[in-house]
């Protein structure tokens, strides 16, 4: 779970950055 977590911090950071 816990590597799951850290995808989806990185995704929403991601897409923060991108838009």
């Amino acid at each position: 779970l816990v590597h799951t977590a850290f995808l989806l911090i990185i995704y929403v950071k991601t897409e923060s950055q991108n838009n």
